[in-house]
């Protein structure tokens, strides 16, 4: 497996939508993430994992409840924002080899808050 894409969208420090072209160049398979703290480098490496596995992204199993408690605190506040943002979305592709052929999925985890304070959750599989 591949990774070519993520996009992160009012998550964790990201505001607004953040497209990381991840496709590894030919002779250049490592790809590097750098920054000062709180700039986003633990948020990608989480989105790939919430964005594959939901709520089972950790090695705390999470219920319902705290992982909507934790979605909730991941959606991005910015300071002296007059409006909440009330949805986040992370998307993942990567490209998948077989022996007869190249495969490209993309996954996206979209979230909303309801009027109530939950949080529903929609999963995209292409």
């Amino acid at each position: 497996m591949i990774l070519t894409r993520l996009a992160i969208a009012n998550f964790g420090p990201f505001r607004e939508k953040t497209d990381f072209n991840l496709a590894p160049i030919s002779g250049k398979p490592i790809l590097l993430f750098g920054g000062l703290n709180g700039a986003g480098k633990t948020t990608i490496f989480d989105s790939v994992k919430i964005c594959l596995y939901g709520k089972n992204f950790s090695k705390t199993t999470f219920s319902e409840v705290e992982y909507s408690d934790y979605i909730r605190s991941r959606i991005h506040k910015s300071v002296g924002q007059v409006e909440s943002i009330k949805e986040a979305t992370i998307l993942l592709e990567f490209e998948q080899t077989t022996l007869y052929a190249k495969d490209t999925y993309k996954i996206t985890r979209h979230w909303n808050v309801e009027k109530n304070g939950s949080i529903s959750e929609e999963l995209t599989v292409i």
